[in-house]
């Protein structure tokens, strides 16, 4: 009898739409990367390894994206790697959309340090004006 070793989980809401998906390194160590979609919000965090370097290093590369439309993920397995791709969400798998983003933030955050850097951001440019109409 074939034995596998399972190092992913997946998580589907009542619609059957894949909300959540956790990947852990092939030694079940650290989480590689994990995806948790709450309506049109989608939180993503990629494990960055650089141990197998001289110089080890490891970072942890967070991002929450706002979509325009609800969403949820697709993933898609290839050359033994799995791909996930936010897709709006209750679409048949014939015809894949992406909604288009709002909002974005990314960090950074190095192994054993507290605190995490702002990569980058975006913000809708109507919430601007709405902020700068109201002072």
């Amino acid at each position: 009898m074939e034995s596998r070793n399972y190092n992913s989980i997946g998580e589907y809401d009542k619609s059957s739409n894949l909300v959540k998906y956790v990947e852990f390194t092939n030694d079940n160590q650290y989480v590689k990367c994990s995806y948790n979609v709450k309506g049109n919000i989608l939180e993503r965090t990629y494990l960055q390894d650089f141990r197998a370097d001289e110089e080890p290093y490891v970072e942890t590369l967070n991002s929450i994206v706002e979509y325009s439309d609800n969403i949820m993920l697709f993933s898609m397995h290839l050359d033994g790697e799995t791909y996930i791709k936010p897709i709006l969400s209750g679409q048949s798998f014939t015809s894949i959309n992406t909604p288009a983003i709002v909002n974005t933030v990314f960090s950074c955050q190095e192994e054993h340090q507290n605190s995490a850097s702002v990569e980058t951001f975006s913000i809708n440019s109507d919430l601007i004006n709405d902020y700068l109409n109201k002072l």
